[in-house]
């Protein structure tokens, strides 16, 4: 290969010195270096641009991510929740909701544990609207009053949620 390469170079320099075209040769030769020179920094310069967008879009991920951790945090420990298993929760899950005070997703399959059958979850669960967050089931236990609150929080949440968006 090599070989090879030598000997079309030296055909080359052979006709380029026997007619007598070394001015010309030359500029055609600064100019093919100039336009490499122009295509590697191009090279350079795309690759860095593109270390540069990737960082900026990670950086507004992780700050999207950490409003919401945020406004998640905030709108749980304003319910009464254990500030600690609130921000490990939170932590985890943005969208995080804790359902162990009592409040019930209409959706069955979203309950832990064991759940009572047909006419049982109806009889036990007062259902309410919550405009923007869904039905959700409250247990009968629960006082008007407590119902409110708890419907007041998930709304709050669904508006905070929304807005960090």
């Amino acid at each position: 290969m090599a070989l090879g390469f030598a000997l079309v170079l030296i055909c080359i320099l052979y006709l380029i010195d026997k007619n007598k075209v070394w001015r010309q040769a030359g500029k055609t030769a600064l100019v093919l270096i100039l336009v490499c020179a122009m295509a590697l920094c191009g090279d350079v310069g795309w690759v860095k641009y593109r270390q540069f967008t990737s960082r900026k879009e990670a950086a507004a991920r992780e700050a999207e991510n950490k409003a919401k951790v945020d406004s998640c945090i905030k709108c749980n420990s304003s319910s009464g929740f254990d500030t600690a298993y609130v921000e490990t929760q939170c932590g985890e899950d943005p969208n995080f909701i804790d359902l162990s005070a009592g409040l019930v997703p209409k959706n069955k399959s979203a309950l832990a544990g064991p759940t009572p059958k047909g006419s049982e979850l109806i009889k036990s669960n007062i259902e309410v609207d919550i405009p923007g967050f869904g039905i959700v089931g409250f247990p009968a236990s629960l006082s008007k009053d407590e119902i409110e609150k708890a419907s007041q929080v998930l709304y709050d949440f669904h508006l905070n949620y929304k807005r960090a968006k």
